[in-house]
């Protein structure tokens, strides 16, 4: 199995993740769809909840391709979920019906 290049860096209070292909990767030729989220990194009932910078990337059948994502804390947690899923080859209608904490 090809690699995914799963990767995570820290600047200061800022994380950016990456698991997967990008959509300048596949741009060149590959159909493909991209979704933004801007979820909050946990429960917004929860006080303290900050914004998280979610991209998914996937084919017309479903496919999840890659993903991004930048945020102050769980954005490890997010993408490793991907990176799982592309790995399983689930499509994005898995990954909507998981259930997680």
């Amino acid at each position: 199995m090809p690699v995914l290049g799963t990767a995570i860096v820290r600047v200061l209070d800022t994380v950016a993740a990456t698991t997967g292909r990008s959509e300048k990767a596949l741009a060149a030729g590959i159909p493909h769809h991209a979704v933004h989220l801007h979820p909050a990194h946990h429960a917004g009932y929860y006080p303290g909840a900050r914004p998280l910078h979610l991209k998914l990337v996937f084919a017309s059948d479903g496919q999840i391709l890659g993903a991004q994502a930048t945020g102050s804390e769980v954005v490890d947690k997010r993408i490793d979920v991907i990176a799982t899923a592309i790995r399983a080859g689930m499509t994005v209608q898995d990954l909507a019906e998981l259930e997680l904490a």
